[in-house]
């Protein structure tokens, strides 16, 4: 969705926006590309592309490796460790995240939607093997995830069908949800409880639940989960994990 509106267009840095343009090109799925890669994606030639890239590498921005190929350069780790040292959401969950993690024995992650999907904020960690690693920074499928459950729950009707409509919902486990219409009623189920469930929707043999974070309105800024090994989680032992989770999300919010 292209969020650019005429007035802002009009003063656009064509050399700034191409540059833009190459990072959203890595990914975790093309984490080193080469020249010609990037140039095809542009849909240039090689040879226009040298110059935004010769300048990105100097600025520390993209670096390359022993067979000439671009990768995302330190300088994103620098500036982000500023960017996530100065979020007051951050800070205020990390001790609670930690605590709860130590009492669950599972991974507690923090959460926000970020241009339709789960960006993830700050992990604890209680369960090192339940959960990706790296997981900070990524970015993942809101439909799939109870995070991205209870982000999408919380969203007003218009914005929430406005995204729905502009993703692709892929297969990731065999209990993915793949129906719009089931997606929907998952998350009014969501609304209703309090909480978000993700049963190996996103990664076979983990189970994660999700509760909300409110600001001093009410409003859903951002979200709280625990992920634990399906095959530890007893009916009962879940409803006691849910409570310490949404007890949890409520003295953050506070």
């Amino acid at each position: 969705m292209d969020k650019t509106s005429p007035s802002a267009r009009k003063y656009e840095n064509k050399s700034l926006h191409r540059a833009f343009v190459v990072l959203d090109l890595f990914d975790s799925e093309a984490s080193h590309l080469t020249a010609s890669e990037i140039a095809a994606a542009l849909g240039l030639r090689p040879g226009t592309i040298y110059p935004t890239l010769c300048t990105m590498e100097e600025h520390g921005y993209v670096e390359r490796d022993e067979h000439k190929r671009y990768r995302l350069g330190l300088k994103f780790l620098e500036r982000s460790s500023h960017i996530l040292s100065h979020l007051d959401v951050r800070s205020i969950a990390q001790p609670h995240l930690r605590s709860l993690a130590r009492e669950l024995e599972g991974n507690t992650h923090l959460a926000v939607l970020y241009e339709r999907e789960v960006l993830y904020l700050h992990r604890e960690e209680g369960q090192p093997t339940v959960i990706l690693n790296e997981v900070v920074g990524r970015r993942v499928p809101a439909y799939c995830t109870a995070l991205g459950k209870v982000l999408l729950a919380h969203l007003p009707d218009e914005d929430l069908l406005l995204l729905l409509r502009s993703i692709r919902m892929q297969p990731l486990t065999p209990n993915t949800i793949l129906k719009k219409e089931q997606l929907m009623e998952e998350l009014r189920k969501t609304q209703s409880m309090g909480y978000g469930t993700d049963r190996e929707e996103f990664h076979v043999g983990s189970t994660c639940l999700a509760a909300p974070l409110r600001n001093h309105t009410g409003a859903v800024l951002a979200a709280i989960s625990v992920s634990l090994p399906t095959n530890a989680l007893s009916a009962e032992r879940e409803r006691k994990v849910v409570e310490s989770l949404v007890r949890c999300a409520q003295q953050v919010s506070s």
